[in-house]
Formats: structure tokens, C-alpha cells, sequence
């Protein structure tokens, strides 16, 4: 849609399931991000679930059409009206996503630069790429259920168990009075933990607490022990850029946090073959990329790409649930686990 000044504005609500965008053709009436990457030919419309569901492209056109006349933009380069009304909500909803980014990392005192960017969800892939170009993030790591990655960690996650207890003492306090503190919490704990089934060597117990200079009213968190003052103004000289290893601390609460392994899924890895992705490439197609207008892309099956198998961007990788685009520049590879892992493109 469009905020007050006539801007392009995507979300905060979605289509969800029901009606869905009007690709669909469930009956959405809404503009969505699926239907703006259907009319930028970034998602094509025959390979939807692997084939199983197609999508409508003339009913994304027709929604997307009328935003752009209600946004009053005309078509531009090479770009028809309802492609420049597409590529301008991608861009949009990047850029949201980027600042989302930028919230947990460079927020955080985390360089973006020195991590690489994990892709999951059915819509992840179409935006990945673009997103680590905008916070210099140098690879994106594609998993092969990258759309059920969520559901996969749900059962393959360990048993978590937190607890805390606010103490409100000086960062002088002996550490045996601390414990003191702690050891109610691990009692139950452990109590917890043998009603998950987990006991002795399953569960590992980390004791934390939370610290801050006198008279501030926002605390960090570091590991219980000896060493917690000294860890504390560690990480507060790299969250603030500051610290005072002078200035009274307090110890404002302590915390338990339990973890229960569970045997974890084993995930045997293959040797890499042959580099060239030919056998899975199967279309070559128009696709909007940027202003310039379309440009021709090689499209892979990704169940056909196989370890050791390198192709560059742009391209566009089908999943039966989820798609990955590449742009210009990038160079991906798919590892033993068939993970593709991108390098990004430098612009």
C-alpha cells in the first residue's frame, strides 16, 4: 500500500494463507511481496511447490498495476508501470529487513562483515543475496530445507530451561554468598529437567549474571564466576566503546540457564563431483533485476544440483518450496551437505 505522503509502504500486516496474495487466486485482492517477485519474473509462475500449485500472474499484474496508478508511477527504462510498482516494494521490503539486520549486529556491536547470512523460510532466498550486498555481509548459506529449517531445529533443539533471580548486591560480594543465591535455582532446575527425562550427563548447567556500573539502568550479561567483573568491562567497552574498571559495579541478578542434549540427527555429507550445474539447469528467462529493465537468467532445479556443482549469478535456484535468486557478481557452490554458499558479488 501507500503511508500518508504516498510512499510505498509493505506491512506490517500480511495476506497469510487465507486469502493469500492474489497470485493465488484465493480471492486476495492486496498487493504482496510474492506477488511483486511473480511480476518481476523472479518467481516463476509454474514452479510453485514444485509444480503443484500455479500461480496466477495476471491477477499479481492486476494488483500491482493498480498500486502503481495509485502511486502515480509510470513506467521507467525498460520497465513497464506495474514492474517499477514491483521492484520498488522489493526494494522497500529489503530495506525493512535490513535495518532489521543491522538491529541485531551492528546494534549489538556485531560487524556484519565478519559473519556470513543464514537463509530460511519459503521467502528467504528471493532476498538474501540483496540483503548481505547492503550490510557487506560476504556469503549467505543456503541450506537444502531451508524452508523447514524452523521445523527441523524445533526437533532437533536441546531443552532449554532459564531462571533468574534479581539479588540487587555489590560486584564486590564474596562469591560464596552469590552461590548461595544460585543454589535454590539449581534445585530446581535439576527438578525440571528429570520431569523433561533428562538427567546426569544430558543436562549441563551455566550459571550467568547480570552487571552494571552503579546508577545505570541497563545491565549485561556475562558468565557467573571469578573472572565476571573483568568479563563485564570487557563487554561493555565493546557494546559502549567505554568502560571503567575503577567504577563500583553491581550485581543485579543471577541467572541459570539448563540445557538438556538430545541425540542430534546425523547429517553424512558426500564428496564433491563435477563442477558444471548444466544437468539441473532447465529454462533460461526474463527477470527483473534492476531498473534497466529484463534480462535473460538461467534457471536450476535445485533437487538436481549436486555437491561440487558452481554456477554464478544471476540465476534463479527452484526449490519445491522455497527459490533462491542470485545476482550479478555472485558465485555459489553447493558443499557436501548441499548447502549452497554464496559468495556475494562486489558491487
Amino acid at each position: 500500500g501507500r503511508d500518508p505522503g504516498g510512499a510505498l509502504r509493505v506491512g506490517p500486516r500480511g495476506a497469510g494463507a487465507q486469502p493469500g496474495p492474489a497470485c493465488y487466486a484465493l480471492g486476495g485482492e492486496l498487493p504482496t511481496v510474492t506477488d511483486a517477485n511473480l511480476v518481476l519474473g523472479r518467481l516463476p509462475p509454474d514452479g510453485f511447490l514444485g509444480g503443484r500449485m500455479g500461480l496466477d500472474g495476471a491477477a499479481a499484474r492486476q494488483v500491482i498495476q493498480r498500486l502503481a496508478r495509485e502511486a502515480g508511477l509510470a513506467s521507467a527504462g525498460g520497465l513497464t508501470s506495474a514492474q517499477c510498482a514491483a521492484l520498488g516494494m522489493i526494494q522497500v521490503v529489503n530495506a525493512q529487513m535490513a535495518r532489521a539486520l543491522r538491529v541485531i549486529s551492528v546494534e549489538r556491536g556485531h560487524d556484519p562483515r565478519d559473519f556470513a547470512l543464514v537463509c530460511f523460510g519459503g521467502a528467504g532466498g528471493l532476498h538474501a543475496t540483496e540483503l548481505a550486498r547492503q550490510l557487506g555481509i560476504p556469503w549467505v548459506l543456503f541450506p537444502p530445507m531451508a524452508a523447514t529449517l524452523s521445523a527441523l531445529g524445533m526437533l532437533a533443539a536441546e531443552v532449554v530451561k532459564d531462571d533468574v533471580r534479581t539479588v540487587m548486591l555489590p560486584g564486590d560480594t564474596p562469591l560464596e554468598l552469590l552461590q548461595e543465591h544460585l543454589r535454590p535455582m539449581l534445585r530446581r532446575a535439576r527438578a525440571e529437567m528429570a520431569a523433561e527425562g533428562m538427567r546426569g550427563e544430558q543436562v549441563q548447567y551455566f550459571p550467568l549474571a547480570d552487571l552494571r556500573y552503579r546508577g545505570q539502568g541497563y545491565e549485561l550479561t556475562v558468565p557467573f564466576g571469578a573472572g565476571m567483573l573483568a568479563a563485564f568491562h570487557r563487554l561493555h567497552e565493546r557494546e559502549y566503546g567505554h568502560s571503567d574498571p575503577q567504577a563500583p559495579v553491581e550485581v543485579v541478578n543471577l541467572r541459570l540457564r539448563a540445557v538438556g542434549r538430545l541425540p542430534q540427527p546425523k547429517l553424512a555429507a558426500d564428496s564433491p563431483g563435477d563442477p558444471d550445474p548444466a544437468a539441473a539447469r532447465f529454462d533460461r528467462r526474463p527477470v527483473v533485476l534492476d531498473e534497466s529493465g529484463p534480462q535473460e537468467v538461467d534457471f536450476y532445479r535445485g533437487p538436481a544440483l549436486r555437491p561440487g556443482h558452481r554456477l554464478g549469478g544471476p540465476a534463479v535456484i527452484l526449490y519445491p518450496d522455497t527459490t533462491l535468486l542470485l545476482l550479478p557478481g555472485d558465485r555459489a557452490q553447493v558443499d557436501g551437505w548441499r548447502n549452497v554458499v554464496v559468495e556475494i558479488g562486489k558491487e
